[in-house]
């Protein structure tokens, strides 16, 4: 396996970059990707975790939360 997954900042967007190549583990097969996904609310990313299973990959994004607000009514 030999994937990288990058996150980069451009024009004010936070992009995800997955490029590399892995093999499939019972078929033997080898699959390459090269890919870039625009992240939408990108500068709340708390984490990035990838993993890659029988020849696939798997992306995990784990997001600041929300701040929480309080609005008075009269």
């Amino acid at each position: 396996e030999d994937l990288e997954v990058r996150l980069k900042s451009e024009d004010g967007q936070r992009v995800l970059y997955v490029t590399g190549q892995t093999a499939d583990e019972k078929t033997g097969k080898k699959y390459s990707i090269n890919s870039r996904f625009v992240i939408k609310n990108g500068n709340r990313i708390k984490n990035v975790e990838s993993e890659s299973k029988n020849g696939l990959l798997y992306v995990t994004i784990v997001f600041e939360p929300e701040p929480e607000e309080t609005i008075k009514i009269k």
